[in-house]
């Protein structure tokens, strides 16, 4: 019906039309939208008796659009609709009485309108119901008839039943305990945006309850929890950890050192991780040798750093069994010692941890590289004083090496400008020296460092053809799949080499 012929209609008292012109002005469709006009028009609709007129008349004034809020007026109509069967008004009405809004609190009158609503397929009314029978309200607490009716609403939709659900689930109300369906239903509550279920989620995974515990994924339901309202989510952090749950300490330290849905905080986060890790919390301990390694809410100390580490590793953290490996190679807090940094990074290679991988490769790596560096010297040293090296024999290696391995020659001008300013000033140098040490011959030291320059890549080359090299290569290659991006840096950069 078109705009004009539905004013006239709604004029001359057509209740259908008087409710489609409310709508119109309720939704501003064909009209400027209009409260105050559509809550008249309804009401008009209302009195002859329109049973979704007085549902909506009854929406004004709950609400107190277009018209003052009364919610005992809200009331009167929404009982004039549910009386006419319309199920929306039925649940509002349950809810009236329920929360005591319009009319005295009642949880039975509420019980017996929600479950006529019910009855016709609503699902926040099925919803409602369950709850009710899930505290006892209204009726006598039966977790069986709550478990039945939640399972509806959920069938039906309801997000806030898929939680209710989980809860069940989780506990054993009503059903036999069962983590596994708990989680299926958090995940799908917690999917459609529902916050306590993203946080019921982060407990499962924090625990390992119905999953395989994980504090990565626990992390990311707790970030998404707090992004509706962080606060009732750090109140409930709070409360459990200062009560002494060690993994919610830890989830709590977690959440203060990534600033995840929180403002950043170094300093809570060690607090957080010191409380979790006296108590022999492995993941705690890992992340507090972490902050004394890198000063983060405390004062930098490698030998702290190394003592949780240690305590992390014993207790078999591959993290922390591949950090203690880099403060034994490094003399962090503890002397230098590349044996027990080995020892550490295979520990953390037998659970395939991606770093330790990469660790492992770079020294042996750097091992064989320095053995060539070492060579080179030594026969750059030898040239300075004994001419006679033979640079024919050194050139003619050169020539079979290039016919064997071409090597492919960078088009990179910045860097072979730096390779022509470091030859040059050698030569500068060793020309300096010739002057006053009549021994030394700087040509020939020159052309027999200019020659090692050439031939590097095949000496490199030829070590990876080993055995050893060959392991150097799965080791990077196992870090890159694992998702290490300098093992994969540095496996591009071989490739130059190797190709």
């Amino acid at each position: 019906m078109v705009l004009k012929d539905l004013k006239k209609a709604a004029k001359q008292g057509d209740a259908q039309a008087q409710y489609e012109l409310g709508l119109c002005y309720d939704a501003g469709d064909k009209v400027p939208k209009d409260n105050a006009i559509a809550a008249k028009w309804y009401a008009k609709a209302a009195e002859q008796g329109h049973t979704q007129a007085q549902f909506n008349l009854g929406c004004c004034y709950n609400c107190g659009e277009g018209v003052e809020q009364d919610y005992t007026k809200a009331m009167k109509w929404y009982t004039k609709a549910a009386e006419n069967g319309y199920t929306d008004a039925q649940y509002n009405l349950g809810n009236c009485y329920y929360n005591g809004k319009g009319v005295i609190q009642n949880y039975m009158e509420a019980m017996k309108w929600y479950t006529k609503a019910a009855e016709q397929g609503n699902a926040d009314a099925q919803n409602n119901l369950g709850i009710c029978y899930y505290k006892g309200r209204g009726v006598i607490q039966n977790y069986t008839e709550a478990v039945k009716w939640y399972t509806k609403a959920a069938e039906n939709g309801n997000n806030d039943a898929q939680y209710n659900l989980g809860i069940c689930y989780y506990n054993g109300y009503g059903v036999t305990q069962d983590y596994i369906q708990a989680i299926k239903c958090y995940t799908k509550a917690a999917e459609n945006g529902h916050d306590k279920a993203q946080y019921n989620l982060g407990i499962c995974y924090t625990y390992g309850h119905g999953v395989t515990k994980n504090d990565a994924i626990a992390q990311e339901w707790f970030s998404k929890a707090m992004q509706k309202d962080n606060n009732i989510v750090i109140q409930k952090f709070q409360k459990q950890a200062e009560n002494g749950d060690i993994e919610i300490q830890f989830q709590l330290g977690l959440l203060y050192y990534n600033g995840q849905g929180i403002t950043q905080n170094y300093t809570q986060a060690v607090q957080w991780f010191m409380q979790a890790a006296e108590k022999r919390h492995i993941k705690a301990q890992y992340f507090l040798g972490i902050c004394y390694y890198k000063g983060r809410g405390v004062k930098k100390n490698y030998k702290k750093a190394v003592e949780w580490f240690t305590k992390a590793a014993e207790n078999g953290d591959a993290n922390a069994q591949n950090n203690l490996g880099i403060c034994y190679e490094r003399g962090h807090g503890v002397k230098k010692d590349t044996i027990f940094a080995m020892q550490w990074y295979e520990e953390a290679l037998k659970q395939n941890n991606c770093y330790a991988y990469y660790n492992t490769a770079r020294c042996y790596h750097n091992k064989a590289v320095t053995k060539i560096k070492w060579l080179c010297i030594i026969l750059i040293i030898v040239s300075l004083f004994v001419p006679s090296i033979n640079i024919v024999v050194i050139c003619i290696a050169i020539i079979v090496s290039q016919l064997i391995y071409p090597i492919k020659l960078k088009s990179n001008f910045s860097e072979a400008f730096t390779k022509f300013k470091l030859l040059l000033g050698i030569l500068v140098i060793f020309s300096i020296l010739s002057l006053f040490i009549p021994t030394i011959d700087a040509t020939s030291a020159i052309m027999t460092f200019v020659t090692l320059e050439l031939i590097y890549p095949t000496l490199l080359k030829k070590i990876f053809e080993t055995e050893q090299g060959k392991e150097i290569l799965y080791y990077y290659q196992k870090a890159s799949d694992l998702g290490d991006t300098a093992a994969t840096e540095q496996l591009q950069e071989l490739q130059e080499y190797l190709q």
